[in-house]
């Protein structure tokens, strides 16, 4: 996943850096300062603030969707604690897309609430369901949700979409019709890296969804099985208690241990502590984002987006201390999260 993230990283720093602009943003390294802003350096601004939060956004997704892919999309069932966590991403899916956005990445999620338990979607319904809720979830919640297991589009290919799409509308072909934006001989090189950012991420995707193979998994064990207990029969007392006792005691430990390792790996998108930490690498997107605006010189671009309170339960997913989250400031709900309830430590340029 490391690869999906450096690619990301990589397509919004491009991105910046083809996009050309108007006057300001041209001249913004040199000594004129006094120089105005004008209706191509507005649209540009434009263009970064979109070309960021699609790209955050879609980060999001892939976390949710190691979240589903296995239970959800597999055995068409994911528990409340999943789906609470679930629900955190869309609360924060919710204030980085504008509503038609939402609603079409949201439809494409498959979780089907009971008919008594309304489904929060809009921004104050979500924020109302975390406001000073703590760790646990609703305990009017069943046990277990279902999830749609019918092939459909995955949200991730919409967002995918969107990015696409602003590419579009913003190259600057031959006619120069749009002068503020990319030029067209630097599109394919955007697209070549979201295509191999969406290509790491059907890997993992294959990786989660992928069975183990139960007749080989009841094969090893078998065997194990038979090996540990047929031993005793054949050991050889004149080697001494070391080499009749320690040692066999000690390979049937090792082969165990490989055992017991296979089985952690089959899965590593999780949310155990031996998995990926992929709430640390979105973090890092979110942060290395805020510090590209301010290197293209765009500080007002950078302040239409804002810092929220992450939960504890939510932080408490990473080994990281992970304190805030990036949302547009104008979809942004109030602050949900009490100052008692997230981690003590966080950075200075998260504070700022």
């Amino acid at each position: 996943m490391s690869i999906f993230f450096s690619d990301m990283r990589d397509f919004i720093m491009l991105a910046m850096l083809y996009l050309r602009g108007g006057v300001k943003t041209v001249t913004w390294l040199t000594d004129h300062k006094d120089i105005e802003e004008d209706e191509d350096d507005l649209q540009a601004r434009e263009v970064r603030v979109r070309t960021v939060r699609l790209s955050i956004a879609l980060a999001i997704i892939i976390k949710t969707q190691t979240r589903l892919s296995y239970d959800g999309y597999c055995f068409g069932r994911i528990s409340a604690e999943t789906k609470w966590l679930v629900d955190w991403d869309r609360f924060r899916l919710r204030q980085l897309l504008t509503d038609d956005e939402f609603r079409m990445v949201d439809k494409c999620f498959g979780i089907e609430a009971p008919e008594d338990l309304p489904h929060a979607y809009t921004l104050e319904e979500l924020a109302a369901q975390f406001y000073n809720k703590g760790h646990k979830w609703p305990h009017e919640w069943p046990d277990y949700f279902t999830v749609n297991m019918r092939p459909m589009c995955r949200p991730h290919v919409i967002v995918a979409f969107y990015i696409r799409e602003m590419l579009c509308l913003y190259m600057n072909d031959i006619t120069n019709i749009v002068p503020y934006g990319i030029k067209e001989r630097f599109v394919p090189s955007l697209n070549n890296l979201l295509d191999t950012a969406l290509f790491s991420f059907e890997q993992a995707n294959q990786i989660i969804t992928t069975p183990l193979p139960l007749p080989y998994a009841c094969l090893c064990k078998t065997l194990l099985a038979l090996w540990m207990l047929s031993f005793p029969l054949v050991v050889d007392y004149r080697l001494g208690w070391f080499g009749s006792m320690a040692i066999p005691i000690l390979i049937g430990l090792a082969l165990m241990g490989i055992d017991a390792i296979s089985n952690e790996l089959e899965n590593p998108f999780g949310d155990d502590a031996n998995d990926l930490d992929l709430l640390e690498l979105i973090h890092n997107l979110e942060s290395e984002a805020m510090e590209i605006l301010s290197l293209c010189g765009d500080e007002r671009g950078k302040a239409r987006f804002v810092w929220r309170k992450m939960p504890r339960f939510y932080d408490e997913t990473s080994p990281k201390p992970i304190r805030k989250q990036v949302v547009l400031l104008e979809f942004a709900s109030e602050e949900v999260v009490p100052s008692g309830s997230v981690t003590p430590a966080s950075s200075d340029a998260e504070e700022e």
